[in-house]
Protein backbone atom coordinates (compact mmCIF):
# COMPACT_ATOMS: atom_id res chain seq x y z
CA UNK A 1 0.00 0.00 0.00
CA UNK A 2 1.49 3.29 -1.15
CA UNK A 3 0.29 6.81 1.09
CA UNK A 4 0.53 9.81 -0.37
CA UNK A 5 1.19 12.11 2.74
CA UNK A 6 1.22 15.40 0.39
CA UNK A 7 -2.59 14.53 -0.07
CA UNK A 8 -2.90 12.84 3.22
CA UNK A 9 -1.97 16.35 4.30
CA UNK A 10 -4.15 18.29 2.10
CA UNK A 11 -7.45 16.24 3.01
CA UNK A 12 -6.89 16.74 6.02
CA UNK A 13 -6.49 20.14 6.18
CA UNK A 14 -9.63 20.86 4.19
CA UNK A 15 -11.63 18.43 6.31
CA UNK A 16 -10.49 20.40 10.24
CA UNK A 17 -11.45 24.12 7.42
CA UNK A 18 -15.43 22.63 6.79
CA UNK A 19 -15.19 21.37 10.68
CA UNK A 20 -14.65 24.80 11.84
CA UNK A 21 -16.99 26.61 8.98
CA UNK A 22 -19.87 24.21 8.91
CA UNK A 23 -19.68 22.93 12.80
CA UNK A 24 -19.24 26.27 13.75
CA UNK A 25 -22.50 27.42 12.09
CA UNK A 26 -24.10 24.11 13.54
CA UNK A 27 -23.04 25.40 16.91
CA UNK A 28 -23.92 28.85 16.58
CA UNK A 29 -27.47 27.91 15.19
CA UNK A 30 -28.40 25.12 16.97
CA UNK A 31 -26.36 25.72 20.48
CA UNK A 32 -25.04 28.93 21.43
CA UNK A 33 -27.55 30.65 19.93
CA UNK A 34 -30.62 29.15 21.96
CA UNK A 35 -28.85 29.05 24.76
CA UNK A 36 -28.05 32.35 24.97
CA UNK A 37 -31.44 33.50 24.71
CA UNK A 38 -32.55 31.01 27.31
CA UNK A 39 -29.47 31.70 30.11
CA UNK A 40 -29.04 35.25 29.58
CA UNK A 41 -32.25 36.65 28.16
CA UNK A 42 -32.36 39.96 26.02
CA UNK A 43 -29.64 42.46 27.23
CA UNK A 44 -26.78 43.97 26.91
CA UNK A 45 -24.75 41.54 28.45
CA UNK A 46 -26.62 38.97 25.52
CA UNK A 47 -25.32 41.30 23.19
CA UNK A 48 -21.99 41.71 24.35
CA UNK A 49 -21.10 38.06 24.53
CA UNK A 50 -22.87 36.82 21.25
CA UNK A 51 -20.63 39.59 19.40
CA UNK A 52 -17.85 38.66 21.53
CA UNK A 53 -18.80 35.19 19.92
CA UNK A 54 -18.97 35.82 16.54
CA UNK A 55 -15.65 37.99 16.70
CA UNK A 56 -13.62 34.97 17.41
CA UNK A 57 -15.47 32.60 15.48
CA UNK A 58 -15.07 34.93 12.14
CA UNK A 59 -11.29 34.45 12.26
CA UNK A 60 -11.33 30.98 12.01
CA UNK A 61 -14.43 31.03 9.60
CA UNK A 62 -11.88 33.77 7.22
CA UNK A 63 -9.12 31.56 8.03
CA UNK A 64 -11.21 28.21 6.96
CA UNK A 65 -12.38 29.94 4.09
CA UNK A 66 -9.50 30.51 2.48
CA UNK A 67 -8.14 26.97 3.41
CA UNK A 68 -10.92 25.63 1.80
CA UNK A 69 -10.62 27.27 -1.45
CA UNK A 70 -6.71 26.33 -1.67
CA UNK A 71 -6.90 22.66 -0.89
CA UNK A 72 -10.13 22.06 -2.50
CA UNK A 73 -8.31 23.18 -5.79
CA UNK A 74 -5.63 20.92 -5.21
CA UNK A 75 -7.74 17.75 -4.05
CA UNK A 76 -10.09 18.29 -7.11
CA UNK A 77 -7.02 17.66 -9.44
CA UNK A 78 -6.20 14.38 -7.64
CA UNK A 79 -9.29 13.39 -9.95
CA UNK A 80 -9.14 12.11 -13.08
CA UNK A 81 -12.77 13.24 -13.79
CA UNK A 82 -12.24 16.80 -12.95
CA UNK A 83 -12.17 19.46 -15.46
CA UNK A 84 -11.76 22.44 -14.31
CA UNK A 85 -13.44 25.08 -11.79
CA UNK A 86 -16.33 25.79 -13.65
CA UNK A 87 -17.20 23.17 -16.24
CA UNK A 88 -20.28 20.95 -17.15
CA UNK A 89 -18.28 18.60 -19.16
CA UNK A 90 -19.22 15.20 -17.04
CA UNK A 91 -21.13 14.32 -14.41
CA UNK A 92 -18.30 14.55 -12.09
CA UNK A 93 -17.31 18.45 -13.00
CA UNK A 94 -21.21 19.34 -12.54
CA UNK A 95 -21.40 18.13 -9.21
CA UNK A 96 -18.04 19.92 -8.88
CA UNK A 97 -19.32 23.40 -10.26
CA UNK A 98 -22.58 23.17 -8.17
CA UNK A 99 -20.43 22.67 -4.93
CA UNK A 100 -18.15 25.50 -5.79
CA UNK A 101 -21.61 27.81 -6.73
CA UNK A 102 -22.65 26.67 -3.57
CA UNK A 103 -19.36 27.18 -1.79
CA UNK A 104 -19.38 31.21 -3.43
CA UNK A 105 -22.63 31.54 -1.88
CA UNK A 106 -21.79 30.42 1.61
CA UNK A 107 -19.23 33.50 1.27
CA UNK A 108 -21.44 36.19 0.11
CA UNK A 109 -23.71 34.75 2.95
CA UNK A 110 -21.30 35.32 5.48
CA UNK A 111 -19.99 38.49 4.17
CA UNK A 112 -23.48 39.71 4.21
CA UNK A 113 -23.75 38.73 7.44
CA UNK A 114 -21.11 40.28 8.94
CA UNK A 115 -20.12 42.97 7.03
CA UNK A 116 -23.12 44.30 5.24
CA UNK A 117 -25.78 44.16 7.60
CA UNK A 118 -23.44 46.54 10.25
CA UNK A 119 -23.44 48.94 6.91
CA UNK A 120 -27.17 48.86 6.51
CA UNK A 121 -27.93 51.01 10.09
CA UNK A 122 -31.25 48.36 10.45
CA UNK A 123 -32.73 48.74 13.97
CA UNK A 124 -31.08 46.23 15.75
CA UNK A 125 -34.23 44.15 15.64
CA UNK A 126 -34.31 43.69 12.66
CA UNK A 127 -30.31 43.39 11.97
CA UNK A 128 -30.58 40.30 14.40
CA UNK A 129 -33.20 38.48 12.37
CA UNK A 130 -31.94 38.58 9.40
CA UNK A 131 -28.57 37.64 11.02
CA UNK A 132 -30.40 34.28 12.75
CA UNK A 133 -31.84 34.00 8.81
CA UNK A 134 -28.75 34.03 7.32
CA UNK A 135 -27.42 31.84 9.45
CA UNK A 136 -29.69 29.37 8.82
CA UNK A 137 -29.52 29.86 5.33
CA UNK A 138 -25.57 29.47 5.85
CA UNK A 139 -26.33 25.99 7.81
CA UNK A 140 -28.44 24.76 4.92
CA UNK A 141 -26.08 25.63 1.98
CA UNK A 142 -23.11 23.74 4.14
CA UNK A 143 -25.41 20.75 4.15
CA UNK A 144 -25.90 21.04 0.80
CA UNK A 145 -22.13 21.01 0.26
CA UNK A 146 -21.40 18.69 2.73
CA UNK A 147 -24.02 15.66 1.41
CA UNK A 148 -22.36 16.80 -2.24
CA UNK A 149 -18.52 16.41 -0.61
CA UNK A 150 -20.13 12.61 0.08
CA UNK A 151 -21.64 11.58 -3.54
CA UNK A 152 -18.46 13.12 -4.77
CA UNK A 153 -16.32 10.94 -2.81
CA UNK A 154 -18.30 8.16 -3.64
CA UNK A 155 -17.15 8.52 -7.62
CA UNK A 156 -14.90 6.55 -8.34
CA UNK A 157 -12.45 6.45 -11.71
CA UNK A 158 -12.07 3.57 -13.29
CA UNK A 159 -9.16 3.11 -15.32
Amino acid sequence: MEINFVYVIVKFLHDIATIIWVGGLFAMGFVVLPSTKKVLHKGPETKRFMKTVQHRLSILVYISIALLFLTGLLLARQSGLYLGLISLGNEYSTLTTVKHVLYASMFIVTLTRSQVLKMLNLKPKKQEKWSVILLFLNIALGTLVLFLSAILAGVTVSL
